[in-house]
């Protein structure tokens, strides 16, 4: 089968899957700086915690560190998403809610023996979230339902190339286009009557904001050889400060009660600006048998008290993330036993979130699992991780939020793609 063809093939298999995980949801946090940033490895690395810094495969492609690329030595495509189910708890109450969104597209195109390409999209950011509170009023029977809605996000395309330099050493470079708009809204709905809601109406600020720019990471690993089949890597990226061009549009709108708009006043349109995102730094160290196993620790540090910009609300700090996590193949060529081939992961990441509220500075722990079952005798496979985590604390006006992840995706590599079919 062509190359292109199981393309499609697994491409419509994960649009099959994406309506079961494709509902709303709540992500309170994701009102502060530019959002929840998304994980930037693939299903591979989530499953082990997100570990990717110094860790690959030839078997899959890693978007996480560009240098990395030179061990895909054959064309490779890998597509995933990810659903994810959560309860928010405060010190008054609960609630449950669920997501899902895609994770990402990747190519990977070797362009030589030293020189391997690769391409993609994934989110950078999401914005999720709606808190919804109400008053009466002082002496009738009308109350005053506030509303504040977030919506939307940062994508990010991408080109990474990674060149092997000398033996056991290579360098890569990635540049990021990012691009996306968030929507948020103050919607105040004046209910005169809970039974007929017939005069009821509502006045809503409406805020959009659009980011549009490049960003560049750099990244590099050293491989020393222990023993013939066993090597030790050490590696590093860098994710270069980024200036972002930002357009706002902001109006006053009064609606209806099913929010439909009678009017719109437009107070600023066309408002330009930048934000800047911070530098990232990490570091990651492995040991690893190819195809066989692999164990690392990976760290990373931002510094997000240095995020400036137009849509700044909200105190920002440093951070850092720090995984641990490996990967273990009983038997990859196995006759007999098909368990033998799948590939077993598991980590655990802890991160001090940059949200500092209440004079609190956050954090979030998970552990994870993953797998990859083969879908052939190569090394295309069906790809799962699994995340159970914790974020925040249900104290004073924080929040906590308990979720679990799944993520879903697939994993196409053929040899064939670059040779010419001979008729016979």
């Amino acid at each position: 089968m062509r190359f292109i063809q199981k393309i499609h093939i697994y491409l419509f298999a994960n649009l099959l899957v994406f309506p079961l995980f494709a509902q709303n949801g709540n992500s309170p946090y994701s009102r502060l700086g530019i959002g929840e940033l998304s994980t930037q490895g693939n299903i591979y690395n989530m499953g082990m915690g997100g570990l990717s810094v110094s860790n690959s495969s030839q078997a899959y492609l890693n978007i996480s560190n560009p240098a990395l690329l030179v061990r895909n030595r054959v064309m490779v495509f890998e597509t995933g998403f990810g659903g994810e189910y959560k309860q928010i708890t405060s010190t008054k109450s609960s609630e449950k809610n669920s997501n899902g969104n895609l994770a990402y597209v990747a190519f990977g195109l070797p362009l030589s023996d030293r020189w391997t390409m690769s391409l993609g999209i994934r989110p950078l950011s999401n914005v999720n979230y709606v808190d919804r509170f109400e008053i009466r009023l002082p002496r009738t029977p009308s109350f005053v339902e506030y509303v504040y809605k977030g919506s939307g996000g940062i994508t990010q395309a991408f080109m990474a190339h990674g060149v092997r330099v000398a033996k056991g050493f290579s360098l890569g470079g990635q540049v990021n286009y990012n691009f996306g708009s968030i929507y948020t809204e103050s919607v105040s709905t004046v209910i005169d009557n809970k039974t007929n809601l017939q005069g009821s109406y509502a006045i809503a600020i409406f805020d959009q904001t659009t980011f549009s720019d490049f960003s560049y990471k750099a990244g590099a690993i050293y491989t020393a050889k222990l023993d013939k089949n066993t090597f030790l890597n050490f590696a590093a990226t860098y994710d270069l400060e980024a200036n972002l061009n930002i357009k706002r549009f902001k109006s006053i709108q009064r609606r209806d009660i099913s929010g439909q708009i009678l009017s719109s006043d437009t107070i600023s349109q066309d408002l330009k600006s930048s934000i800047a995102l911070p530098a990232k730094t990490s570091f990651g160290i492995s040991l690893e048998k190819p195809f066989k196993y692999t164990f690392g620790v990976d760290i990373a540090m931002q510094d997000w008290s240095k995020f400036t910009g137009l849509i700044v609300r909200d105190t920002l700090a440093s951070t850092y993330k720090i995984t641990v996590g490996g990967e273990y193949t009983p038997n990859l060529t196995s006759i007999n036993s098909y368990l033998a081939r799948i590939s077993y992961r598991a980590g655990f990441s802890y991160m001090q979130l940059p949200y500092k509220l209440e004079g609190q500075q956050l954090d979030e722990k998970s552990l994870h699992l993953g797998f990859s079952m083969p879908l052939n005798r190569g090394y295309s496979a069906l790809n799962l991780a699994f995340t159970l985590g914790q974020r925040g604390v249900a104290v004073s006006n924080l929040l906590q939020e308990t979720f679990f992840r799944v993520n879903l995706g697939f994993t196409v590599n053929d040899a064939q793609w670059f040779f010419r079919r001979k008729i016979n």
